[in-house]
């Protein structure tokens, strides 16, 4: 979460693994990670790259290649942790925790990198928006697989602006908003092409949930700066795994943050769940065995 005008420094890569595990309450778990952790010898490293591959077929993924062994465990160690932390709260049927969509499907968009995150974690953004923001305040969304604009819709928020380079997802906010009768303003567009000049507004609240790299993170983060640039004091909401970033994006992050005259005024861990592909849960799965 971000403002123009409050400044902290985002938790080192030590304190975030740490945070994470913490939601893991299985203490042999935590010492059969850090054992695992250690044994990751070059050809060792490799050959889990290319399995990791095999059963994953994202291509913002390969950024996989370039990273260390202990990163990539560190990760999935992570997400492991904060999934256990979920499902402990959270039956394993329970509705809550299905994919977020207008007709209850999951659908993963590899062009551009989405996965739709969770009944909970939109309502758990709707509830942020209720308590940050008045009905008729401007609301941004940069990118919209998730849905968030219905769901605020329904909460009675009444002037909402939705941009996203998916014509599928733009079509179906519409057609959700026409069924329900409200009203959200959609654009299709392009966030590593110029904004237009048009859209900027005294916005209070700006989502968004980049793909997780910092290439992503600075794209994102840029459009919302001149989409804001009218804006008095717009609060920022950016969903990003900082983990994701693997060190040395997360060494950056702050540049970026500044590059774009953003300010970090808080980090919220574990607040955004997702329902995990079918390929991914093959390889946590993997690690989780080896892990016992």
């Amino acid at each position: 979460m971000a403002t123009k005008d409050k400044s902290m420094k985002a938790p080192n890569w030590d304190h975030l693994l740490r945070s994470s595990l913490l939601g893991n309450d299985d203490a042999e778990f935590t010492k059969k990670f850090f054992t695992f952790r250690q044994k990751g010898g070059d050809l060792f490293f490799r050959t889990w790259q290319k399995i990791f591959l095999l059963f994953i077929k994202i291509p913002s993924y390969d950024r996989f290649l370039k990273v260390s062994w202990t990163e990539i465990v560190d990760v999935i160690a992570a997400q492991i942790s904060e999934s256990h932390k979920v499902t402990r709260e959270h039956p394993r049927k329970d509705p809550m925790l299905l994919p977020v969509g207008v007709d209850g499907s999951f659908k993963l968009n590899l062009k551009f990198s989405q996965q739709p995150c969770t009944v909970l974690t939109t309502k758990k953004r709707v509830a942020f928006a209720k308590k940050n923001c008045h009905p008729e305040d401007d609301i941004l969304i940069l990118g919209d697989d998730d849905y968030v604009s219905i769901y605020l819709a329904r909460a009675g928020f009444k002037n909402i602006t939705v941009l996203d380079i998916d014509e599928n997802v733009l079509e179906s906010i519409q057609l959700a908003a026409k069924a329900e009768g409200f009203q959200v303003e959609t654009h299709l567009q392009d966030f590593s092409h110029p904004m237009p000049e048009g859209l900027q507004k005294d916005y209070k609240l700006a989502f968004m949930d980049p793909f997780y790299s910092q290439e992503g993170v600075q794209m994102f983060l840029g459009a919302a700066s001149k989409l804001t640039e009218k804006s008095k004091d717009p609060l920022i909401f950016l969903s990003v795994h900082l983990l994701s970033l693997f060190q040395d994006g997360l060494k950056k992050v702050d540049k970026v943050f500044q590059k774009q005259g953003f300010k970090p005024q808080a980090f919220m861990r574990s607040f955004n769940t997702y329902p995990i592909p079918k390929s991914t849960a093959r390889v946590l799965f993997v690690e989780r065995s080896v892990l016992g």
